[in-house]
């Protein structure tokens, strides 16, 4: 027979050692992490932004005179997030 209000608390195996914190007190100093990055907002910011838009404004059934991005934010392509 299965008890579901059991006292019988688990015990913890590994002891708690991480405490959450807010990602404003993170920052990024140089090196890889941060040079990669860099490069990521700066490919981001050559996009232009009725090209990032166009598979909204289509869903969202608005029109869209943007050539659509092509990968996977292709509007054929299945991967998008």
């Amino acid at each position: 027979m299965l008890s579901v209000g059991s006292t019988n608390a688990v015990k913890p195996v590994v002891r708690f050692q991480a405490e959450p914190f807010d990602l404003s007190q993170v920052r990024l100093l140089d090196g890889p992490f941060k040079h990669a990055c860099d490069l990521d907002i700066a490919y981001l910011k050559s996009l232009p932004p009725d090209r990032l838009l166009h598979n909204f404004r289509v869903n969202a059934g608005l029109p869209s005179s943007a050539e659509p991005l092509g990968g996977w934010e292709a509007p054929d392509c299945e991967v998008r997030g």
